[in-house]
């Protein structure tokens, strides 16, 4: 499934962030590593230093790789994102690695940059890397543990094969997680059923338990594969903060999952969960888009 993986550059810094973990998942996994670098209709009398920075780029590459992963480099010319998004299409891309705050020369922001554009089109798994996250490339290892957010819905579970290949393959630690939504409470138990009455704290305990039987199930499952995976649920009404939370709780190093679960704020847009976890969460992202 990652068989190649796709990291675009464009001579930042910035953008080289993602170059330590395309060179660890091609050590680990064996894939074929893309350097791509488009220059604008504008750039095209610098065409030719851009060409050999990424040849430099994929050499230096090459010569860090012991294991005969293949690195190669390509040079395109046109619109950034159109290109990149044909580009995946036809050479089978399996992942496309970025920095999500990144393509400082462009000048652009994540939300309704040249970055969204990519991600609303392409259908690949895409990895995105916070601007902050270059300090994770210090570790011997970037990822030691996988954290898998679940809401319950089948869409959700799109993330589990990807997450259940990459722990197999890189022989980590899968944690599963699903936040348990609280029950409403009002001021007073008569402002919901009047004299009766009802106990909010056995509803919370009821969902808690509810969620983690449905946890159990998948915890089982990836065991099964020989992966070692822990479960945890917890109450909350944030999904974005409660996620943030487990990762930290669970000493996670990336974030599995889907693009949309039960709700619609989990579609990716302004104020989604997504969106929420790279702007204040602590682990690079990666997300599995729905077939469809």
């Amino acid at each position: 499934m990652l068989e190649r993986i796709l990291l675009p550059l464009d001579g930042s810094d910035l953008a080289e962030a993602v170059i330590p973990y395309g060179e660890e998942l091609a050590r680990k996994l064996g894939s074929e590593v893309i350097l791509l670098h488009v220059c604008p209709p504008d750039h095209k009398l610098a065409h030719n230093m851009h060409r050999l920075y990424l040849e430099k780029m994929a050499e230096l590459m090459q010569e860090r790789l012991k294991n005969g992963a293949k690195v190669r480099s390509q040079h395109l010319f046109g619109d950034f994102a159109k290109v990149i998004c044909d580009y995946i299409e036809k050479n089978d891309i399996g992942l496309l690695i970025m920095v999500a705050h990144g393509f400082t020369s462009l000048k652009v922001r994540l939300m309704g940059s040249i970055v969204d554009r990519i991600f609303r089109l392409v259908s690949c798994p895409t990895l995105l890397i916070r601007a902050g996250d270059g300090i994770q490339a210090k570790k011997k290892e970037l990822i030691g543990r996988i954290l898998l957010p679940l809401d319950g819905s089948k869409n959700s579970e799109v993330a589990i094969a990807t997450a259940q290949e990459l722990a197999l393959k890189l022989k980590v630690e899968v944690s599963l997680y699903r936040m348990a939504k609280k029950a409403y409470y009002a001021p007073s138990k008569e402002d919901i059923v009047g004299d009766r009455g009802i106990d909010d704290e056995v509803i919370d305990r009821a969902e808690k338990e509810r969620t983690q039987a449905y946890l159990k199930g998948i915890e089982d499952r990836l065991k099964q594969q020989g992966i070692d995976t822990a479960s945890s649920v917890t109450l909350g009404d944030d999904p974005a903060k409660e996620i943030t939370a487990a990762g930290r709780e669970a000493d996670a190093d990336l974030v599995v999952m889907a693009t949309r679960g039960r709700s619609p704020i989990t579609a990716w847009a302004p104020g989604s969960i997504a969106h929420k976890l790279l702007a204040s969460g602590d682990l690079p992202l990666l997300i599995v888009r729905k077939a469809a």
